[in-house]
């Protein structure tokens, strides 16, 4: 994995070198700004390519801010947080027992705030950060590791999905159909289910796509069941997805739109509408 560490880099080297051995010592890549070396970009513009770059960023929250930025007012760390707020884990430790600066006690806040914020480890020495750092990206590491591709699982998953006969009565023939990919792995946190952006987008896709699945003169029920992101028409089609990635759509069987082909291609931007939210 690139690991980007994030902060401070003045009066904080001890702790960043000890972040870096944490990172070599599990045999990953810690990508640091230090180490850059002569590039085209400014360091803002680097830095942040890099964030985007990385698979995992380590934070380090200390006393001091840094210096404001032009015109985000904000320091290098602080943009590089935003940068990966919502796209990438971000594992946070703290510097413990010091004084920090009012704009410091600001950023900590939103780095820890419930709705949008991590949890975070404390430390008070490089040996204890190294410690710490180690531990975390292994766990990291434990928590999202792919288990090994069991097919009879997969189908099990499938065939096991609700029935949308068994909820709603029908008044046509339905197409029903379940996409589960493996390994087991999660894709999608259950807050990022729960954001009415992944919902709209898919009930957009299932409405204008090419063909449409849902019935544009009906109303759409959308709502978390069993941990999945369902949308459903009421005596109609129905799309679901859960935490894996895995998709369950039932559409109504119509010869003048060509049968099966109508769902499949709709299911198909579906996804791919759902992945990139």
């Amino acid at each position: 994995m690139k690991i980007f560490v994030s902060s401070l880099i003045s009066g904080f080297e001890p702790f960043r070198e000890a972040a870096k051995s944490a990172i070599a010592t599990l045999r990953h890549e810690a990508v640091m700004a230090e180490d850059f070396g002569a590039r085209p970009n400014t360091p803002q513009v680097a830095c942040l390519q890099a964030v985007r770059s990385a698979d995992l960023v380590v934070l380090l929250v200390g006393a001091r801010y840094g210096y404001p930025q032009g015109s985000s007012a904000l320091s290098p760390t602080h943009e590089e947080y935003i940068e990966a707020r919502d796209t990438k884990p971000i594992l946070v430790f703290v510097q413990d027992e010091v004084e920090r600066e009012s704009e410091q006690v600001k950023f900590l806040s939103g780095v820890q705030a419930w709705q949008t914020g991590h949890f975070r480890e404390a430390f008070k020495t490089p040996e204890q950060l190294k410690d710490l750092v180690t531990r975390a990206i292994h766990d990291y590491q434990l928590s999202h590791s792919a288990a090994p591709l069991d097919v009879a699982a997969l189908v099990e998953t499938a065939t096991s999905s609700p029935s949308h006969a068994a909820e709603q009565p029908l008044r046509s023939p339905m197409l029903s159909m379940a996409f589960v990919g493996g390994p087991f792995q999660r894709v999608l946190r259950p807050t990022q289910l729960e954001e009415p952006s992944v919902a709209k987008a898919m009930h957009k896709q299932a409405l204008f796509g090419e063909p449409g699945v849902f019935d544009g003169t009906k109303g759409v029920d959308i709502g978390i069941n069993d941990a999945a992101l369902v949308l459903a028409q009421v005596g109609g089609a129905r799309i679901q997805v859960d935490e894996h990635g895995s998709l369950v759509m039932h559409s109504r069987w119509s010869e003048s739109n060509n049968g099966p082909g109508q769902g499949s291609a709709a299911l198909r931007s579906s996804r791919r509408s759902s992945s990139a939210n």
